[in-house]
């Protein structure tokens, strides 16, 4: 599920500053770095001279410096300088170092990784326009993607896995309308009582490659996007919007805080104390309810997934 073509969320914008700074994302060690415009640049973070890793060094007239041994990179990638063999020095045309695709949005770094080049970025119009209102912060699970964006997709786990906050959140999960289309899995339904006919109401949009955009109230939603470190490692980066004005950014960050302290904890204990031997639904014996991660695992799993 990792090699899913489109824009894959892989750092915040904020954390690429002047110094470059290296992430591993989809088991590839990548460097992030700014040019004296501040244009961001994204390459395969080995030098290719002795393999050091590129975000050790810095940014000296625009260009990428090695820390090892001063070798400079361009934006392109290519080496435009090598120190210890003088100015005149013939540079190896194996010198250089694989330029990312990447764009800077909604104070996000997202990368492509693909063949086409000019695909949308993943946003849908029923996010807010602005993050003015909004709060963000990152976890690490130590879980696959596939896993991740099950648990990410799972909404009758609530009343039992977070017992301690469902108060009023009852156990049946009806009605539960799931639809796919147009690259898009949307849900939308009711947690409720079984004899009861109102419930807390809840829909998300779960797009290609890892985003899930989810509404709790008509005041509160958010969106998730996963990106995977490596195989058994998973980056999560969370955003929280609260439709109010003045103190809307202020609700937001104690809104993602309870939600990264208290409840995301118990979302990543169920996923670290499954005993399941393969990371799809092959071994699942499902309901009803799990047909949004049947959606998403079926979208997941068409043509446009890349067969790198």
């Amino acid at each position: 599920m990792d090699e899913i073509e489109g824009w894959w969320v892989i750092a915040e914008s904020r954390e690429v500053q002047r110094a470059p700074r290296s992430v591993t994302r989809m088991g590839e060690r990548i460097v992030l770095w700014r040019d004296d415009r501040g244009v961001l640049h994204a390459h395969d973070a080995r030098c290719p001279h002795r393999g050091v890793d590129l975000g050790e060094g810095r940014v000296v007239r625009g260009e990428l410096e090695c820390a090892y041994h001063g070798l400079r990179f361009d934006a392109s990638g290519r080496c435009v300088a090598m120190p210890c063999e003088g100015a005149e020095a013939r540079v190896p045309p194996r010198m250089q170092i694989a330029r990312r695709i990447v764009r800077e949005a909604r104070g996000l770094v997202w990368m492509w990784r693909g063949s086409v080049r000019d695909a949308p970025l993943p946003w849908p119009d029923v996010m807010p326009a602005h993050d003015r209102r909004a709060w963000t912060r990152t976890m690490i699970w130590d879980v696959p993607l596939s896993r991740v964006m099950e648990a990410m997709l799972d909404v009758h786990h609530f009343p039992f896995a977070h017992r301690r906050f469902s108060s009023g959140v009852g156990p049946r999960l009806d009605p539960w309308r799931v639809r796919e289309e147009d690259g898009v899995v949307r849900a939308e339904g009711t947690m409720r009582e079984e004899k009861a006919r109102r419930g807390w109401n809840v829909a998300l949009e779960a797009r290609l490659p890892a985003i899930v955009f989810l509404s709790f109230t008509p005041w509160l939603g958010g969106f998730v996007a996963c990106t995977p470190i490596d195989a058994t490692h998973t980056w999560i980066v969370v955003r929280f919007f609260v439709d109010v004005p003045v103190i809307g950014a202020l609700l937001a960050r104690f809104a993602l805080w309870t939600e990264l302290t208290f409840v995301q904890p118990d979302d990543e204990r169920m996923q670290l104390r499954t005993l399941r031997e393969r990371n799809d639904l092959s071994e699942c014996t499902l309901v009803r309810a799990d047909a949004a991660i049947v959606a998403w695992d079926r979208l997941a799993r068409k043509p446009w997934v890349s067969e790198r």
